[in-house]
């Protein structure tokens, strides 16, 4: 081990131009995998192909043609119900269909309006065509009351507001494709909104395509502001050209050989992983910084470049591996989940600390020894630090602070008691973007803005045919639409009645189901023979006939409750005994919800455990074990307390705090302890040992987090909420921990009565 460390150390001091040439060869190697990197931003991301939830989403896209849909919500002053707005909704209508990928288009003016005609039944728009509603749109108004089904679902009750329901071609969400097609959709748009039309886009594509564009915009902006931060705070620390410099340059190829091993690994990028180089610059700081921060302690003593750099190397060796090894531990238990994006953030994250630490041990070294003096120079005076002031100041406070941070850890293990897993993926948008506002107007005038889907299974081929059958899921549907939260409720049954009613000379008393099902099957063959083209039943009833689809139009927004309440209402017709499931994206985000939970609870007990069993290993010391534990639980129970005070919900973001910032915060205590021990060992006296390793580990531990900070913080000014939180959530966390290092650590440290050195460390 001696050997091999003599070697580590003395390469880049004997050989740095050879060093530097095979570590820029590995760098330059691992970017080319880079252009190879695939993005998908749609809810497919978060689980494997074959996995249950996306088995059954394609089961649903196959059986049913999916549901990929934009939604469009028009509004004009003055409101829509009028010929002028009306001849536009249709315009519109027609233009959507022309566009490539769009299956289907329902609107108002396109509504399927059931008459018979010469005793031949007739399904025509309810807007034939527009010169006639020009001319006569007391017809219209006479024919949409005829249609009371489309309130709520295509048009508010007071006429502001109007719906248009544009739905994709399954497979079709390529975000490339998806973000040009979207492009083309916003300048016919705008030729609607210059006409006086307020548009808002909505739907599961509108949000697809969002989250690709926000992953671009997120890393065009936080990117630069986080590393501004960084040169500014690198200049502060060191005052040198060198300082500034090389922590960039270990930063910028760690980041890039872990999305060159991204592409190598086939890992698909999404807005989850455009939190990577944040992490990564997390990383190389915490290294670096200790280096460079022993390195010009080192050459202020006197040493020459070449002897700082061992000496430096030296020191900061155990701690870095350490450091290294739980760093990769932590993110290496997020990938002990079915959530894609999480376990692929796990597992380049701890492969690219691994890189981290490799590029701070072979690039720091060899670019110090090759910088010229000029570029080595510190250009500030640092004064000298007066020994024994520090741990004389904690001695007589050990007690009251202790029992602060004891006050402090258990009002947050209360609050933190309080989380609950939970998400809105509306709310996955800050409230500046387009679709945020969008959805906030939309809001205004159709409350029952979300929706989900179910598929009944009839149990045989031709089940729908079944007048029985159908009664039972008529009795279903009244006990859904009764419900507070429902608004509308949408399925075959509709059609079926209004066909029974119409082919009977338009009775009231003969809406309803047929009695027969030969009358059913027959009358449904009517209404498909009378549909216009692109207007079947396909969406709503499966080929064999066997499955029937039914759309809940509803205003629950959260996942939790959406699926607390879907279960409920499938429940609902369960106990009238259908065969019930919910399906299309809401099982999606249901699974996503048990995974955080696993994910949460699993990934942080791991990382505990490992930390500790590593540092009761390596410093063979019980006791001083637990008390290092502290230090990086404490700060976890406040990160937990603020989401509970702030109201933020544990979901895909949030979910990943804990192991992360256990794994980053846990580095400064492992400097710090490992420091002290050293110390304690020469000194003997915890006081003094205490004092030293503040004077030297201290400052370090203070610039890190520094960087740390605002780092993450630049997250903050994300657009993507589930990373804004990251960002501020790692930022209080790591702040609290420096506390605990540099107070919780040494006050506990100094409760000890006995100033006797530890034997197993002497």
């Amino acid at each position: 081990m001696k050997k091999m460390t003599q070697l580590l150390i003395e390469f880049p001091v004997r050989r740095p131009w050879v060093l530097f040439l095979a570590t820029m060869v590995v760098v330059l190697l691992s970017l080319f995998p880079i252009s190879s990197i695939e993005k998908h931003f749609s809810s497919r991301i978060w689980f494997a192909k074959g996995s249950a939830p996306i088995e059954q989403l394609d089961e649903f896209e196959q059986t049913f043609g999916g549901d990929n849909t934009i939604i469009l919500g028009l509004k004009k002053e003055g409101g829509v119900l009028n010929a002028s707005t009306l001849a536009q909704v249709d315009e519109l209508t027609e233009k959507l269909w022309m566009v490539p990928f769009v299956v289907r288009v329902d609107s108002l003016t396109n509504y399927n309006y059931i008459t018979v005609e010469d005793d031949d039944l007739a399904v025509t728009p309810l807007v034939e065509n527009r010169e006639g509603l020009l001319r006569d749109f007391m017809g219209f108004q006479n024919r949409l009351k005829d249609v009371p089904e489309v309130m709520d679902y295509l048009l508010t009750d007071d006429g502001q507001y109007t719906l248009i329901y544009v739905q994709m071609a399954p497979g079709s969400t390529n975000p490339d494709l998806m973000h040009e097609w979207v492009g083309d959709l916003d300048q016919t748009l705008d030729e609607y909104r210059a006409q006086g039309l307020e548009i808002h886009q909505l739907g599961n594509v509108t949000a697809t395509v969002a989250f690709a564009q926000l992953a671009r915009e997120d890393l065009a902006i936080t990117l630069p502001l986080m590393f501004s931060f960084v040169i500014l705070l690198l200049a502060w620390f060191f005052s040198s050209f060198a300082g500034v410099l090389i922590p960039l340059l270990v930063t910028g190829a760690t980041i890039g050989t872990t999305f060159g091993l991204m592409g190598l690994l086939g890992i698909v990028y999404n807005n989850l992983l455009s939190a990577i180089p944040g992490v990564m610059m997390a990383i190389c700081m915490a290294n670096t910084i200790h280096l460079l921060h022993v390195f010009y302690q080192k050459k202020r003593e006197g040493l020459s470049t070449e002897d700082s750099i061992r000496a430096s190397m030296l020191k900061n060796l155990l701690p870095t591996i350490l450091t290294s090894v739980t760093t990769c531990f932590s993110f290496l238990t997020l990938s002990n989940t079915e959530l894609v994006p999480i376990a692929d953030l796990g597992i380049l994250c701890a492969l690219g600390s691994l890189f981290a630490w490799l590029y701070t041990y072979t690039l720091l070294p060899t670019l110090l020894m090759l910088s010229p003096q000029f570029l080595l120079h510190s250009y500030r005076q640092i004064k000298k630090e007066v020994r024994g002031n520090y741990s004389h100041r904690l001695y007589p406070l050990r007690w009251p602070l202790t029992l602060a941070f004891l006050i402090i850890a258990v009002g947050a293990s209360y609050l933190s008691l309080q989380n609950e897993v939970n998400s809105d993926p509306v709310l996955y948008f800050g409230k500046k973007t387009k679709v945020s506002q969008h959805y906030q107007g939309s809001l205004q005038h159709m409350k029952g803005s979300r929706s989900f889907d179910m598929v009944i299974d009839g149990g045989e081929e031709g089940a729908i045919n079944n007048p029985e059958f159908l009664k039972l899921v008529q009795a279903f549907e009244k006990k859904i639409i009764d419900l507070p939260v429902v608004s509308n409720v949408r399925s075959i049954l509709e059609p079926i009645r209004k066909v029974n009613q119409q082919i009977h000379e338009g009775k009231s008393e003969r809406y309803g189901i047929p009695a027969t099902a030969q009358e059913v099957a027959q009358n449904l063959l009517l209404y498909s023979l009378s549909l216009p083209e692109g207007r079947g039943i396909d969406n709503q009833v499966s080929a064999d006939s066997r499955y029937l689809r039914l759309a809940v139009q509803w205003s629950v927004t959260t996942s939790k409750e959406s699926v607390i309440q879907s279960e409920e209402i499938a429940q609902m017709g369960k106990d009238l005994g259908l065969d019930v499931n919910v399906r299309g994206q809401l099982p999606i985000f249901a699974s996503v919800n048990d995974e955080v939970v696993s994910l949460f609870l699993t990934s942080l007990a791991l990382v505990v455990v490992f930390v500790f069993i590593v540092i009761l290993v390596v410093f063979r010391n019980l006791l001083l074990a637990l008390l290092a534990m502290l230090p990086n639980l404490i700060p976890l129970l406040v990160g937990g307390g603020v989401m509970a005070y702030f109201g933020i919900y544990i979901d895909i973001g949030t979910s990943i705090v804990g192991a992360v910032c256990l794994g980053i915060a846990v580095d400064d205590t492992i400097h710090f302890v490992s420091h002290y021990l050293v110390n304690y060992r020469q000194l003997g006296s915890r006081r003094a040992a205490i004092d030293e390793t503040i004077k030297t580990t201290g400052k370090a531990i203070v610039m890190t987090t520094a960087v740390l900070v605002l780092g993450f913080g630049s997250f903050v000014v994300a657009d993507f909420v589930p990373n804004q939180y990251f960002g501020f959530l790692c930022a209080i966390v790591l702040s609290f921990a420096m506390m605990t290092d540099l107070v919780l650590l040494p006050v506990l440290l100094l409760l000890k009565k006995s100033e006797a050195v530890d034997k197993s460390h002497q």
